[in-house]
């Protein structure tokens, strides 16, 4: 977690290819992450795949996803977001900054549970 601690979170994401050199640091985020918020509680991926593949006979799957769940939600916890991470999940209104922040440490603690940027973003 030295890449937060050091600062370089946001050095990171300026980096985000030349074409959003004209967005605000909230929507480079959300381009670098992908859909990782919709996995956040109250979000469209955690309803969906969760639901969608309990009911099917796709067990594996959602096995799959249900993992990723639970791991977001130790991962949460463990950031201290947790009355965050519902607002941002269900696209609620919450500081700029501080979406940033929860969803950059997030995300970079799921990346030290050893996900990838695919599993987390598409």
């Amino acid at each position: 977690m030295s890449l937060l601690k050091a600062g370089g979170v946001k050095a990171a994401v300026e980096r985000v290819d030349s074409k959003l050199s004209g967005s605000s640091l909230e929507n480079k985020t959300i381009k670098l992450l992908g859909n990782f918020l919709c996995w956040f509680p109250g979000g469209y991926y955690r309803d969906l795949k969760l639901n969608e593949y309990e009911s099917s006979k796709d067990k594996e799957r959602f096995e799959y996803n249900k993992k990723i769940a639970e791991d977001l939600d130790e991962a949460i916890k463990e950031c201290g977001y947790s009355s965050e991470a519902e607002i941002i999940g269900s696209k609620g209104i919450i500081d700029k900054n501080l979406r940033v922040k929860v969803l950059l440490e997030v995300y970079f603690k799921m990346k030290d549970k050893g996900y990838s940027n695919r599993e987390l973003a598409t």
